[in-house]
C-alpha cells in the first residue's frame, strides 16, 4: 500500500504554493502562473486530505533520539529564488526553461522520496523529526510538538502514512 505518483506530485506541488503565489503577483497572474498557483493550490489540499485520511497502523513506541529536520525545508527554500534571479515568465522561452526546471525539481524530489521536505506543512504548524525509535528503526515524524516536547515524553503516538515512509503524530485528544 504505497502513496501512489499523483500523492507525491501532489505533495510535491503543495510544497511550491508559496512561491507560485509570490510568481503569479510579480507577473499579474498570467496565464501559466495561475496555471502553476491553482495546481499547487489544489496539492496543498489534496497533502492535507492525504496527512488527514491515509493513516494506517496507529502505534505507541517510546522514541530514544530525535533530530529536527526543520533547517531541510529552508535550503529547500534557495529554489524559491530560481523563478527571481533571471526568469521573466512574461518571456516564453523563460516560462519553458523555467518549467522544465521545476520538472527535474520534483523527479528528485519525488525520486529521493523529500516529500516531508515542505514549508506549507510548517505552516500548518507541523515539524519535521527524524527519530529513532528503541528497536533502532529510524523514521520521519511529523509533529506539532516542539522537540523538547518529544524528548521530555516517554512514548510517542502516531499513525503510518500508507508508504509506511512518513509516521504523523497523534495530537492530543484527536486522531
Amino acid at each position: 500500500m504505497e502513496l501512489g505518483l499523483l500523492s507525491k506530485l501532489s505533495m510535491f506541488l503543495s510544497s511550491y504554493f508559496l512561491l507560485f503565489l509570490a510568481v503569479a503577483v510579480k507577473y499579474d497572474f498570467n496565464k501559466i502562473t495561475l496555471s502553476l498557483l491553482i495546481a499547487s493550490f489544489l496539492g496543498v489540499i489534496y497533502t492535507l486530505i492525504i496527512i488527514k485520511t491515509t493513516k494506517v497502523n496507529r502505534d505507541t513506541r517510546k522514541v530514544t533520539h530525535v533530530t529536527s529536520e526543520n533547517e531541510k525545508v529552508l535550503s529547500y527554500l534557495v529554489t524559491y529564488l530560481l523563478p527571481f534571479l533571471g526568469f521573466n515568465l512574461t518571456d516564453f522561452s523563460d516560462s519553458i526553461a523555467l518549467v522544465i526546471l521545476f520538472m527535474a525539481v520534483g523527479l528528485l524530489y519525488i525520486k529521493a522520496d523529500l516529500i516531508f521536505i515542505n514549508p506549507v506543512l510548517m505552516l500548518f504548524g507541523y515539524n519535521i523529526y527524524l527519530v529513532t525509535f528503541e528497536n533502532d528503526q529510524e523514521r520521519v515524524l511529523l509533529s506539532k510538538r516542539n522537540i523538547q516536547q518529544i524528548r521530555n515524553t516517554q512514548k510517542t503516538t502516531f499513525y503510518e502514512l500508507k508508504d509506511r515512509a512518513l509516521l504523523v503524530e497523534v495530537t492530543e485528544g484527536r486522531d
